[in-house]
């Protein structure tokens, strides 16, 4: 990999871990969009679970007494259950297609997320969390991107912001550790991203206290208008390059 290419996915990280810190989420669905446009989707998608799970371990820690353990546990066990299946997809799929994929995600979640505050007009019952992390798990092996499906029933369970920040760092930890196995299995992780990923942590680090920093001093509306502005825009950049090499493809 060129020197160029590293410096520029080590950029995508360092922004992509600043929306972390300010919402608590978003890092692999800023990440893997923009790194598919430098390396290969399914690389960008093994960097983001290995980015993910080495700073999950910090996570964990850091927010052991304020995640909601019971709402992680039950996302956690479907999220077991989906994950193979979307490794397995990843591994079948042609990169445009899951290029296509990951834009669409992205865009789903925008919308979804702008629906704001109506959102918590609905209260899903703790069992609803075992699909909902059957899907992430899903979309993580797919995409490397868990999520959508666990943020908005986040939000659709009134949680406080800062609840569900720690609940949703807490579980995307989980998710990695689920993806990583069956990436490795499919013949999809290799040592040097491996090396890589540990060589861009401090670059992760500095993003991610960043963002936690302007969430301690930036009111709701306004960093939630900014992570939706910034996610409606890779949605369109990986939608467009996935159908921009599906053209090509077909030609």
């Amino acid at each position: 990999m060129s020197g160029t290419a590293i410096t520029a996915i080590g950029i995508i990280i360092f922004g992509a871990a600043l929306l972390r810190g300010l919402t608590g989420f978003g890092f692999a669905l800023a990440a893997v969009p923009l790194m598919s446009l430098v390396i290969a989707p399914a690389k960008a998608v093994v960097m983001s679970v290995f980015i993910q799970a080495l700073a999950g371990l910090a996570d964990l820690w850091l927010h052991r007494g304020a995640f909601d353990k019971g709402t992680v546990g039950i996302l956690t066990l479907g999220a077991l259950i989906g994950t193979p299946a979307g490794v397995w997809l990843l591994a079948l799929a042609a990169p445009d297609i899951v290029q296509i994929a990951i834009g669409l995600v992205v865009a789903g979640a925008t919308l979804a997320l702008a629906q704001g505050h109506s959102l918590t007009r609905f209260r899903p019952g703790p069992a609803s969390a075992l699909p909902v992390g059957a899907l992430s798990g899903f979309l993580g092996g797919l995409a490397g991107i868990p999520g959508p499906p666990a943020i908005i029933y986040c939000m659709m369970r009134g949680m406080t912001p800062a609840t569900a920040r720690s609940t949703l760092l807490v579980f995307f930890f989980a998710t990695t550790l689920f993806a990583l196995p069956g990436l490795a299995i499919a013949g999809l992780a290799s040592a040097d991203l491996a090396i890589l990923a540990l060589f861009l942590m401090p670059v992760m680090g500095a993003g991610h206290f960043a963002g936690a920093w302007i969430f301690a001093r930036t009111d709701e509306a306004r960093y939630r208008q900014f992570t939706l502005i910034a996610l409606g825009i890779m949605a369109t950049i990986a939608i467009a390059q996935g159908g921009a090499g599906a053209l090509a493809r077909m030609g």
